[in-house]
């Protein structure tokens, strides 16, 4: 009876603290199409292919980490990436 106190106690603190910290996981809201649209064309300017129509030849300037920060940047500013606010 007491060999499984230890799995049960184990468990329960698991059950507690993943209730504890359910509040403070932050859902992420999509995108929407227009801004990813968007912000694509501007990473493909911005990033140009080595050979045009091979996505394994690899980007002319900058590496996949930048890119991906340029694309976290784009959609923060809503595809918006020249510094203006946005019209509506």
């Amino acid at each position: 009876m007491r060999t499984n106190w230890g799995v049960k106690a184990g468990a329960f603190a698991l059950l507690l603290a993943g209730t504890a910290l359910l509040p403070t996981v932050s859902q992420a809201e999509p995108i929407s199409r227009e801004v990813a649209k968007k912000c694509e064309i501007l990473r493909a300017k911005e990033f140009p292919p080595r050979q045009i129509g091979n996505p394994a030849a690899g980007s002319a300037k900058g590496t996949g980490k930048d890119q991906i920060e340029f694309i976290r940047r784009c959609v923060a500013n809503g595809g918006n990436m020249d510094g203006s606010p946005e019209r509506k």
